[in-house]
């Protein structure tokens, strides 16, 4: 979910639509689309919109311009599209999933509601699962969409986990107040991975590694402390923190081979996209200045 989302509590209607959203009259020429990392920014203030670059940080490529903000943003498995958070009002209000191509180009509203976080593809790049969160009677649900933006179908309605991914091996992966838990796209068989300190689980956004082995997160440890990245095997195993600097760390991601590490990190005054190799070394910032950078996806 990293410095956190903005999550909205609003009723809206729950209708599924496919309206197109206004382009930018400024189509972004990019060097290379649908590889790299994918994130939103600040760095073109006042509002977050979305950017793609190199994984070495060159070839920054600004997505959306518009009045409102934009995050979250998820490529397909392919490339060719990126799931992200669309607010239809100013300031932040009324989140819903929208896709567009990788270039920017075909920005689409996927949903017609007030309250969505977390898009996730699935693996075959044919559904995405999102987070909505309701106000009438509280509570954050796991839903699941076709990417065209039919068939939305409720899976949880009374979600005890959070920051949900989809991963490659077609379960879902979130944490509750406890720790991080497993469980099917069906919402069924919640498997409890490993057991972390109750108040220190949040914000954490586990991420499995592409041979389903290890599990990237963000924890501030069992004390409290400044947030650091964390791994820990998929059976639960040789859990430790993979970094120990200064300045929080946050939204971890995987490099598609697994054998490297992109995250955000706040110092020196900046947010900014960070790599390092899968044991915590050889940490170089890539973002360009002037930074505002949250990471929000690698391929």
């Amino acid at each position: 979910m990293r410095i956190s989302a903005i999550r909205v509590f609003l009723i809206g209607a729950t209708c599924i639509c496919c309206a197109c959203e206004k382009d930018s009259p400024t189509k972004p020429r990019l060097p290379v689309i649908g590889t790299g990392f994918v994130l939103s920014s600040t760095r073109d203030l006042p509002i977050s919109e979305i950017y793609s670059m190199r994984s070495d940080g060159s070839g920054l490529a600004r997505l959306t311009n518009d009045s409102l903000q934009d995050s979250e943003p998820r490529w397909s498995p392919d490339g060719k599209r990126i799931a992200y958070i669309h607010a239809h009002k100013p300031g932040g209000y009324e989140p819903n999933i929208s896709i567009m191509n990788s270039d920017g180009s075909n920005r689409t509203r996927l949903i017609t509601d007030a309250g969505d976080a977390n898009p996730s593809w699935s693996p075959d790049g044919l559904r995405i699962a999102f987070e909505r969160n309701t106000s009438l009677f509280p509570r954050n649900q796991l839903w699941i969409v076709n990417a065209d933006g039919s068939a939305p179908t409720l899976v949880v309605d009374s979600l005890e986990a959070r920051e949900i991914t989809w991963t490659s091996q077609n379960t879902f992966l979130g944490i509750d107040g406890f720790g991080i838990v497993q469980f099917n796209v069906d919402g069924s068989g919640t498997a409890r991975i490993v057991s972390l300190t109750p108040g220190t689980v949040s914000n954490a956004y586990p991420q499995m590694s592409p041979d389903g082995v290890r599990i990237v997160f963000q924890w501030t440890g069992p004390a409290g402390s400044e947030p650091q990245i964390y791994v820990v095997n998929t059976d639960g195993t040789d859990l430790h923190a993979i970094t120990n600097t200064s300045g929080a760390k946050s939204y971890p991601i995987w490099s598609s081979d697994g054998s490297k590490i992109a995250f955000t990190s706040y110092q020196d005054g900046t947010i900014s996209v960070w790599t390092m190799d899968s044991d915590g070394g050889n940490q170089v910032r890539v973002s360009p200045s002037p930074g505002g950078d949250q990471l929000g996806d690698w391929r």
